[in-house]
């Protein structure tokens, strides 16, 4: 099975409840299922910017479902494959809640993209730092996933059509 270009093998399975896991890569469990879509979501489009590093690998069209103010989750399902799957929920408690992962809000600056949002940009950093863990994540709740890094993994990069050209300026911004 391979997500975003990462292989991953029956026996890099995570076992959580009833559903299946891939351990993508190191630290990071992102689930992979098929969704349904339920009545009252919000949904765009947004095209994912895939990086190794600084090398941009690819672009990829993924349809974005947030539901409803109660439940907050955001979904970005690839246009292209549906079980590529990138889940966010954004807590009560304003942490993000990635696969297993919990990031608290960074004491970090929010970045300013006015072409995308006119409120800021927050970073999210893990709750628990692990060395090769995901983060920063750059967020806000109207705009929803803007940046995942992950400097030992795939960093992805969420625009819609109109400001792709901001791609360069939110990589520099999140591998600082």
């Amino acid at each position: 099975m391979a997500f975003l270009g990462a292989t991953a093998h029956s026996h890099d399975r995570c076992n959580t409840s009833n559903e299946t896991t891939y351990n993508i890569y190191p630290g990071n469990c992102i689930l992979l299922k098929l969704f349904k879509q339920i009545g009252g979501n919000r949904t765009f489009e947004r095209t994912a910017v895939i990086y190794n590093g600084f090398e941009e690998i690819r672009e990829e069209k993924f349809t974005a479902i947030v539901s409803n103010k109660e439940n907050r989750a955001y979904k970005y399902v690839s246009q292209i494959d549906s079980t590529k799957i990138v889940n966010i929920k954004f807590g009560e408690d304003s942490q993000l809640y990635f696969g297993p992962d919990e990031l608290i809000l960074s004491d970090r600056t929010g970045l300013k993209a006015e072409n995308l949002s006119d409120d800021l940009f927050n970073y999210y950093d893990l709750k628990v730092t692990v060395t090769d863990g995901t983060g920063p994540i750059l967020f806000n709740e109207d705009y929803g996933l803007l940046a995942i890094n992950n400097v030992f993994g795939l960093t992805i990069i969420f625009l819609n059509d109109k400001t792709l050209e901001m791609k360069n300026q939110i990589l520099d911004s999140i591998s600082k």
